[in-house]
């Protein structure tokens, strides 16, 4: 499931992508005065897409003149909306930092942008909180109504001798008008809807493609990268449900986070999450 990063090369895009890509995108570029912020569109301007260099997030994805994901804002002293990595864990891990769902989010990356893609990287040396020193990568690629993010962590030479315990997520916040409107397909047959839903919960899905099935469109997400066998675990959350909602994709259950079943790098060894969306209109 594991690979040696130092001797991949890049890989050619999928069929899909290859049939995508020739609708090339008007090239990455930084917004004058953001901070940091870079943004694609595809020629025809109809999907648009910002990105921001600390960690490599989404402010904003549209299509067709639709938010597809909530713009990102402030919410008191948190940010809502976008999309951002979780890494090198997920949810809340005091005992190696105060930064919920890792501390990647908050870096501040190099960005280098591309016709189509932008891919952003940084370094996080250990420290005493976190002592295992890791490279983040993260390449974006925009294509029609389509976004397509991966996120790559290289365990790099360090001097301590002990696996790096690592858990790779994004965290998508789906825009919507009233939650209890969406569900969630885990597998042929099997739905779940969030007006069902009590609290946040983890919940796995026996399917790489589950679908957000919304009023108006559906969000076709496929997911690649070092999950076990066939089985992905999906957190499912909202705390303002006329907003958004968020579907988010995990390597694995966070609960085994730290622990002999969960995924730990030795170095110079990397893992790496794939996540696709596509946006389907109604017919």
């Amino acid at each position: 499931m594991f690979y040696n990063l130092l001797k991949l090369k890049e890989k050619p895009l999928s069929t899909q992508n290859q049939a995508a890509a020739t609708q090339r995108t008007t090239g990455a570029r930084r917004i004058a005065n953001s901070g940091g912020n870079y943004f694609v569109q595809t020629p025809d301007g109809k999907t648009q897409v910002e990105f921001s260099s600390i960690g490599g997030s989404v402010e904003r994805f549209q299509a067709n003149n639709r938010h597809i994901l909530a713009p990102a804002r402030r919410k008191g002293d948190k940010i809502r909306g976008g999309s951002h990595a979780c890494a090198p864990w997920f949810g809340e891990q005091k005992e190696f930092g105060t930064e919920k769902h890792g501390h990647l989010r908050n870096f501040e990356m190099s960005a280098v942008p591309g016709r189509h893609r932008i891919e952003f990287s940084a370094v996080h040396l250990g420290n005493a909180e976190y002592p295992w020193s890791l490279r983040y990568t993260m390449h974006a690629s925009v294509f029609p109504s389509m976004l397509i993010m991966e996120l790559t962590a290289l365990r790099m030479p360090d001097k301590n001798p002990n696996p790096a315990p690592v858990l790779l997520g994004f965290h998508p916040y789906f825009a919507c008008s009233d939650a209890r409107d969406v569900s969630v397909e885990l597998s042929e047959g099997r739905r779940i809807n969030f007006g069902d839903a009590d609290g946040p919960f983890i919940i796995p899905a026996e399917t790489r493609k589950p679908r957000i099935i919304m009023p108006t469109h559906d969000i076709a997400m496929t997911l690649s990268g070092d999950f076990e066998d066939e089985t992905v675990v999906l957190a499912l959350w909202t705390d303002d449900a006329t907003s958004y909602l968020c579907v988010e994709p995990l390597l694995y259950d966070p609960v085994l986070f730290n622990t002999r079943d969960g995924l730990t790098l030795p170095q110079n060894v990397a893992t790496r999450i794939t996540m696709e969306l596509k946006v389907v209109p109604k017919s």
